[in-house]
């Protein structure tokens, strides 16, 4: 592909090579963008979505105005292949490949789908990275806009993009590589003169590996930020779970648990009803027993302390039998029964559950 002449060359000095990044999401087009300009084929692009450039890579070109341009392919933002971490990576790493720096970025987008939000957070990780100070060297490249679409109305219909390109003073070109009758050839060449315009208004100067270093600097910020954020809010759902465990532990210690309520199964309140009398007879340790059943969550503080302040054991009993009965809710009767085996009374246990219990004799 041979170049027309340009306006003015944008230096004297044919030594320096303007160096010129290709950023943006996979499948934008960005590989084959760097083949029109370097008019050569060397960065492998594909028409799939899933296409990926898995490392930075670079080529070179004399154009007729005899300046020389360097242009560094680059993997695309949010890339499936890679983690955020090992990506930044690889975009840092052109702090050296670039030194002393790019003198102009090539934001590459789609302009034939919706300005999804992969899209805006592709946008914003690229702010993100490399400051404010790039809008003075990024130029926006809209790939793909339908013929029958007018520019202006297609970013005029997207509040986020007619922002970020009036943050960048409007500089963007768009084209279509998927269509090779509507003059690509023109296109590139209008690209080419905006990068040559952008360089001289620039008075030469890159996008420094100072600001690179800053803008990793302030991500790493960011990023450690996050983390003790994340590490944060780690600990207090730690907090809040040992609280609750606590309070926990404090309800049955004190007693201020939710007990369940009301009558208990009719087939059980039968057992402990036809032996009424006999257990009035045989709870030998009624305040033991009543302590068993506050530790299991059975009666509450107010419950034990009834109890405890009656002094005539047959009285204390006939306390508890009745609580236990009409007050403890319908699945009273197994914890009732564990109690009575923890606290000495398992000639009771086995009388309620029919079971028979051995007699010795001394």
């Amino acid at each position: 592909m041979e170049t027309v002449l340009y306006n003015q060359p944008p230096c004297d000095n044919i030594d320096i090579e303007l160096k010129i990044v290709l950023s943006g999401k996979t499948g934008v087009g960005k590989s084959f963008l760097g083949n029109c300009l370097l008019a050569k084929q060397l960065f492998e692009s594909r028409v799939d979505l899933d296409s990926i450039t898995s490392k930075c890579s670079s080529g070179t070109r004399i154009l007729n105005d005899g300046t020389v341009i360097r242009v560094f392919d680059t993997p695309g933002l949010f890339d499936t292949q890679y983690k955020t971490a090992e990506l930044v990576k690889h975009l840092f790493s052109l702090s050296s490949l670039t030194a002393p720096g790019p003198h102009v970025f090539l934001y590459v987008l789609r302009a034939d789908d919706k300005l999804t939000i992969e899209n805006r957070d592709s946008i914003n990780l690229f702010y993100e990275i490399f400051g404010a100070e790039v809008n003075k060297y990024v130029i926006f490249v809209l790939n793909r806009k339908p013929v029958e679409i007018d520019a202006n109305k297609l970013i005029d219909k997207c509040e986020f993009l007619k922002t970020i390109l009036k943050e960048c003073h409007n500089r963007y070109v768009t084209i279509n590589f998927a269509d090779r009758d509507t003059g690509v050839e023109k296109c590139v060449d209008n690209l080419l003169q905006m990068i040559l315009d952008t360089v001289r208004d620039n008075h030469l100067k890159y996008y420094s590996s100072d600001v690179f270093e800053e803008g990793e600097r302030l991500y790493n910020e960011k990023q450690e930020l996050k983390k003790q954020q994340e590490d944060m809010q780690i600990q207090l759902a730690d907090k809040d779970k040992k609280i609750t465990e606590l309070k926990h532990q404090l309800s049955l210690q004190t007693g201020y648990i939710k007990k369940e309520c009301g009558r208990m199964r009719d087939q059980d309140y039968d057992k402990i009803q036809s032996k009424f009398s006999f257990l009035l007879k045989n709870l030998n340790n009624p305040l033991d027993l009543c302590i068993a059943l506050f530790s299991r969550g059975v009666f509450n503080s107010d419950d034990k302390y009834q109890i405890e302040a009656i002094q005539d054991r047959g009285k204390q009993c006939n306390k508890l039998l009745t609580k236990v009965l009409d007050e403890c809710g319908p699945n009273v009767f197994p914890k009732f029964i564990d109690a009575l085996s923890s606290t000495g009374h398992s000639h009771a246990r086995a009388v309620l559950l029919g079971e028979k219990f051995p007699v010795y004799f001394y």
